[in-house]
């Protein structure tokens, strides 16, 4: 049987709402959950340009996440910056994001300055998951992109 592990994470990335992100800066990793969108087959979420995992992405475009339940699969990429969620050139996806996460740009954390979102593309790199039978695990695959 031929699992096509690519395509299973991008169905989920349609899916789900919250899917975790690990950047790093040196010896400093952080890692937090983002909201995932899949556009024209690309994974991409979007944070402030004055957050942290912003500047740490700036300073290393390596990526890792896990979405899914139990992170049932695990990424590595490298992130593109698409520039703001406003601009012109990304009035299709702010439209997509706006229509899975109703509100989105309406209302930001305290503090932030809706102005200086940034929607970031994740490159893929690399993939790990479980081929899943029911809920049962029944085959590992790792790809490298």
């Amino acid at each position: 049987m031929s699992f096509d592990l690519v395509g299973a994470v991008k169905e989920l990335v349609n899916k789900e709402e919250v899917m975790i992100l690990a950047t790093s800066d040196g010896e400093k990793v952080g890692v937090r959950t983002v909201s995932p969108l899949l556009v024209d087959g690309r994974i991409i979420f979007y944070t402030s340009k004055g957050s942290n995992k912003y500047r740490q992405m700036e300073t290393n475009n390596n990526i890792g996440f896990c979405i899914g339940m139990n992170g049932i699969y695990q990424g590595e990429g490298k992130v593109k910056f698409l520039g703001s969620v406003f601009a012109d050139e990304n009035k299709a996806i702010n439209e997509a994001y706006r229509k899975k996460y109703v509100g989105a740009f309406e209302e930001g954390a305290p503090g932030e300055d809706m102005q200086s979102n940034q929607f970031i593309e994740i490159e893929l790199t690399g993939l790990k998951g479980w081929r899943f039978e029911g809920e049962v695990p029944v085959e590992f695959f790792e790809v490298e992109i």
